[in-house]
């Protein structure tokens, strides 16, 4: 199919019923939010939880990672997909969003119902004492303990398993659901006998199952699919 006829089969799939859509970091990249996996995404050591809760050197790597990073996050905004997504959710034709991303794109775009899988960018939850704090105070902290360092410029979310248990179509896109809570939300959704729509550059973990899979970019599929649906209204 060609990208008008996708964006018109997505649009048959989505018009009256209800719909979860799940989102990787392909959906933020228009953003200048780098993709872990794609296409010239840099190299980075993989670390699992259990050995950052135990060693401080891990501990010290990550948090030195995440202080070149996080500003970027801070500094993005929202694209034609996040925005089309939004939309749609205000039409009553989206009942929520499951993201992995950390970067609070969808609820910046105005989405309101958004299960955030892997947590926010911009709090800090202490895992001994449950306190929050703003990733900026942590920032401060880190910077003022070490002034010498130069700093160049998963339990489910029960939201999202109640939306991946009452959808009628689950919308994987920008995501190849490698990471295993984004493809336990769609095979949650298709278990409970939902459709599964696959947006994405590249395979996926659930081409194998998908109802419909369309090969292309989120945010030019997501904005014809909300045009297609909702005509020009913004």
């Amino acid at each position: 199919m060609g990208p008008v006829d996708d964006v018109t089969a997505i649009a048959g799939m989505l018009r009256g019923r209800r719909t979860l859509v799940v989102t990787g970091a392909g959906i933020s990249t228009d953003a200048g939010v780098p993709d872990y996996r794609g296409s010239g995404a840099p190299e980075r050591a993989t670390v699992e939880y259990g050995d950052f809760v135990l060693f401080e050197l891990w501990q010290r790597y990550l948090w030195w990672r995440n202080e070149l990073s996080w500003r970027t996050l801070d500094a993005a905004q929202p694209t034609a997909g996040h925005h089309a997504l939004a939309r749609l959710e205000h039409a009553g034709l989206v009942a929520g969003v499951a993201t992995q991303n950390v970067d609070r794109l969808h609820a910046r775009a105005g989405s309101q119902v958004v299960a955030e899988l892997h947590g926010r960018f911009d709090t800090v939850v202490c895992l001994h004492c449950g306190a929050r704090f703003t990733r900026a105070h942590v920032s401060e902290l880190i910077r003022a303990a070490n002034p010498g360092l130069a700093f160049p410029a998963v339990t489910l979310d029960r939201i999202a398993q109640a939306l991946a248990g009452a959808c009628d179509v689950v919308l994987a896109v920008g995501t190849s659901l490698v990471v295993s809570t984004g493809m336990w939300v769609v095979m949650q959704a298709v278990e409970a006998g939902a459709h599964l729509v696959v947006v994405n550059r590249g395979p996926t973990q659930a081409d194998r199952i998908a109802d419909l899979r369309v090969e292309g970019g989120a945010s030019e599929v997501l904005a014809g699919v909300a045009t297609a649906l909702l005509g020009g209204t913004q």
